[in-house]
């Protein structure tokens, strides 16, 4: 471990019971807010996914080395909310929710992402992903894109939009979804054409991909259709 290289204090955060700030409990509340407890006391995030809580447990370690009371901690990130294409959810007139998480994106970031898609739909929407292409994975790139469409899969996303040359592997991976349910296209510019026609009353829509493939064009003409 890294940790015994180090001649400093260490401290770690996890789920695994040994971690200095272990997370447990983690519900969803109403399929949207995370409650969870970190060394026994609560937390309450105003955010979907594990992946949150474990930024919590990191943000509780830091503020422990500024000798800062947990319970103190725990409160104030009851204020926390996601920022602007991080995660930023929307409701449309026409019950659609459109999740905006264009900012960026790689292999574990998608995962999250998928999480947070399936704990919102409720079980009661259609989930409906549209993953643009990983930037910068090099070597892993074919690799990190299949590990993407494998998640789609567990999560079993009932409709695949991919955008950008290597994405295709995304769906090339999500064989539990037939040709009908899958759809490609070259670019962000592309999709805007079409992506409308694929939407129906009641989605929840996941958009996400890296900051190069502007998957943000996407998500304003989503916007856009339901500001007319």
């Amino acid at each position: 471990m890294l940790s015994k290289l180090c001649q400093c204090r260490v401290l770690t955060y996890g789920i695994q019971r040994a971690a200095d700030f272990h997370v447990t409990d983690i519900k969803y509340i109403d399929n949207k807010d995370t409650s969870f407890k970190i060394n026994g006391v609560d937390v309450l995030l105003h955010a979907t996914g594990e992946h949150h809580a474990l930024n919590a447990a990191a943000a509780c370690a830091v503020a422990s080395s500024l000798d800062l009371p947990l319970v103190d901690v725990a409160e104030q990130l009851r204020h926390f909310r996601p920022v602007e294409k991080r995660g930023i959810a929307f409701k449309t007139p026409d019950d659609v929710i459109v999740l905006d998480d264009t900012y960026n994106a790689a292999p574990d970031s998608f995962r999250s992402a998928l999480q947070t898609l399936s704990i919102l739909s409720g079980g009661s929407r259609r989930t409906v992903a549209i993953l643009g292409e990983m930037k910068e994975l090099g070597a892993f790139s074919s690799e990190g894109h299949r590990y993407v469409g494998e998640i789609v899969k567990q999560r079993e996303v009932e409709f695949l939009i991919t955008v950008g040359e290597i994405a295709q592997e995304i769906a090339e991976e999500a064989t539990h979804l037939p040709a009908s349910k899958k759809h490609h296209f070259t670019d962000a510019e592309a999709a805007c054409q079409s992506v409308q026609d694929f939407i129906e009353p009641h989605d929840i829509v996941l958009v996400k991909g890296s900051r190069a493939m502007q998957m943000e064009k996407i998500v304003e003409v989503l916007k856009a259709k339901n500001e007319n």
